[in-house]
């Protein structure tokens, strides 16, 4: 997102320190912010979501999206504050719609955890956008819920490919359309050093504690690699003491080694971070779509998952990573196993030629299935219709 242009949409970067901010200058949205006529001859999208966005890298990697999306000829982006605030210091000029508002031809719900059924109840626009779905649709609760509602629109757009299949088995008019990176400003770039990094955030079910039992498996054979856990702390995590106990005692254990940030930074420089690394560890229990993937692939990173959906479906195993089996149950979470994990590490630092490959058909990937152009594209020729 350009740096200088926030009345559109948020800008992308230090969401934890926005949000401080925003908690002093969000004002009520008033009856007097809606009355405003959508725009004739546009596509008009309402973006259900807080403002500023909560703290995330996928809130971060979509509202970019939204911003590319209301610069494009023929589109008007509405906010639609999920908490009825908004912060108009970030937001000066963002025009506003309610979640029931007929004229809108599309809606995106995002970062609305569970009250993402709340506002799916309300909608009176025909079609859906970007529903992420952890598990499937007809078994899980959770998702049962959110499948039941979806029934009402004309169309659904899933981020992927596995999700799309299996509502159009259940009977809803499901489309395929990914989230998208940016691949101009995500680029490979040359490192001098080993490293491997873990983006995402401080909770139980995304594998922390895994990604540091790697740790001692790989340097008892290349002690000059490093490992970065680049993750903000989610406070209604399960096992958080224990996971924090960990982290400590890593820091401690592999002081050369091992590098902690908990603070997200401006999403601009999320590239760098990128840039610096040489594997995505991503060992996630489970995941709707795992935005990391996208950006690191992108970076021409290879990255390491689990065998599940949707992440086998962005990772290609032994072609742009590996998707290794869920052995290791922690807790109430199966994960893969640190030594395996570690096997792929060691794997690719012994054998350059396959690594290369490997960075190059990341690349590849994002840049034939993930590109935010093209992705925008599709989205535009389908709403169009």
């Amino acid at each position: 997102m350009d740096s200088g242009n926030r009345q559109a949409a948020v800008g992308e970067g230090k969401l934890k320190k926005l949000a401080k901010i925003a908690e002093l200058a969000k004002a009520k949205v008033t009856p007097l912010d809606y009355l405003h006529k959508k725009d004739r001859g546009k596509l008009n999208i309402g973006w259900c979501s807080y403002f500023p966005p909560s703290e995330n890298g996928v809130a971060a990697a979509t509202y970019s999206i939204a911003n590319a999306l209301n610069k494009m000829a023929g589109f008007s982006v509405y906010a639609i504050p999920a908490d009825g605030l908004i912060d108009r210091s970030l937001f000066p000029n963002m025009k506003v719609a309610k979640i029931d508002d007929k004229e809108l031809d599309a809606v995106i719900f995002f970062c609305l955890g569970e009250k993402t059924i709340n506002f799916v109840e309300k909608s009176k626009s025909k079609n859906f956008v970007w529903q992420t779905v952890h598990e499937p649709p007809l078994t899980d609760k959770s998702e049962k819920q959110i499948f039941e509602q979806l029934k009402k629109f004309e169309n659904v757009f899933l981020v992927s490919k596995w999700a799309t299949k299996e509502y159009n088995k259940a009977g809803v008019k499901a489309k395929y359309l990914p989230i998208a990176v940016d691949i101009n400003k995500f680029v490979p770039r040359r490192n001098e050093s080993f490293e491997v990094l873990f983006v995402s955030r401080i909770h139980h079910f995304k594998g922390v504690i895994t990604f540091l039992k790697t740790i001692p498996h790989v340097l008892r054979n290349h002690s000059h690699v490093k490992f970065r856990l680049h993750a903000p702390i989610d406070r209604f995590s399960p096992h958080l003491h224990e996971i924090l106990s960990e982290i400590e005692k890593a820091k401690k254990a592999y002081p050369n080694n091992f590098l902690f940030e908990e603070s997200w930074i401006d999403y601009d420089e999320m590239p760098k971070k990128y840039a610096n690394s040489s594997v995505l560890v991503f060992p996630s229990a489970s995941e709707g779509f795992g935005v990391p993937l996208i950006e690191a692939m992108s970076c021409g990173i290879p990255c390491i998952v689990a065998d599940k959906k949707p992440m086998n479906e962005i990772i290609e195993n032994n072609k742009t990573g590996f998707c290794l089996p869920q052995r290791e149950r922690i807790h109430d979470h199966f994960f893969p196993s640190a030594e395996e994990i570690s096997e792929k590490i060691n794997y690719l630092f012994e054998n350059k030629s396959v690594f290369e490959k490997m960075q190059r058909n990341a690349r590849q990937k994002a840049e034939k299935e993930y590109s935010r152009d093209a992705v925008l594209e599709k989205l535009v020729k389908e709403l169009s219709k």
